[in-house]
């Protein structure tokens, strides 16, 4: 049985590793180098594929294997959308490996701060409550950045070199960017008027003093974030905030449904037993 798993998050690489480890016919598919490197240093015995695809390129390659598992990124929209449908004209089985998500600071009952405006911070770091007071949520990018239009100081973005231009309204000088140290995500950031001196260019995720000490060196006043799982660094991103008065803003994540590895694990176990 030929498994193809579509990546872009660290339990894509977990389930890849263990799939390979048990014996599975698997191929995993990156869109960039700095995915395959990370599953060539993690000793993944998976083959690999990279470069990205349209949607007649995955249809081509997906045609080629009996299950596809779809492990990219929660925010990946498009190329989820792509994957499925590839997978439905192609007749083979589609598996959506999912994410696990952390809760957005809000508490039951609770709703967002009318017209989008700040909440008050109260409290000290260690006070629960103080996360949950300076938080708020946004649709996507889009939003996000018509939200900090009215605010003042600078802010951390570390939603990624393809959402800058989300915040194009914003003076340049108030944006420090945090993406990876590659020069696509780079060179984003320059075509985009990102100041040199605000790009910092580093691979996560990061532990809470890391993300304070950059929150405190670039004076942050707000930062922008994915909703991105205890994997992705979430709530370091967030306690660190809480921690340094910074306001955050939540980019939720889309809806969907899928399964987590022990799940998708068993279902592979349970369809290769129908084949035998």
């Amino acid at each position: 049985m030929k498994i193809i798993l579509y990546g872009g998050t660290s339990e894509g690489r977990i389930l890849a590793g263990r799939l390979a480890g048990q014996g599975h016919e698997i191929t995993v598919s990156v869109a960039t180098d700095v995915g395959a490197e990370e599953l060539l240093r993690e000793g993944n015995l998976a083959r690999i594929l990279v470069g990205r695809m349209d949607a007649d390129e995955m249809r081509a390659v997906i045609g080629k294997y009996d299950i596809c598992i779809d492990a990219t990124h929660p925010y990946a929209v498009e190329a989820t959308a792509n994957i499925r449908e590839a997978c439905e004209k192609e007749g083979i089985k589609y598996i959506r490996l999912m994410r696990g998500a952390e809760g957005c600071g809000r508490t039951e009952g609770q709703e967002a701060s009318p017209n989008n405006e700040d909440v008050a911070v109260p409290g000290s770091a260690a006070d629960p409550d103080r996360a949950k007071a300076c938080i708020r949520e946004a649709a996507d990018a889009g939003e996000a950045g018509r939200m900090l239009l009215k605010t003042h100081g600078n802010i951390l973005l570390t939603t990624g070199s393809k959402e800058i231009e989300a915040f194009s309204e914003i003076p340049r000088e108030r944006l420090y960017v945090r993406v990876l140290p590659t020069v696509p995500s780079i060179e984003a950031c320059v075509k985009a008027g990102i100041p040199t001196r605000n790009i910092i260019a580093m691979f996560g995720p990061f532990t809470q003093k890391m993300n304070e000490a950059v929150m405190q060196q670039y004076n942050i006043s707000h930062l922008v974030t994915k909703e991105t799982g205890k994997r992705g660094g979430f709530p370091e991103k967030i306690d660190a905030a809480a921690a340094c008065g910074v306001r955050t803003i939540v980019i939720r994540r889309p809806e969907e449904n899928g399964f987590g590895i022990e799940e998708v694990i068993r279902m592979l176990h349970d369809l290769t037993e129908e084949i035998l």
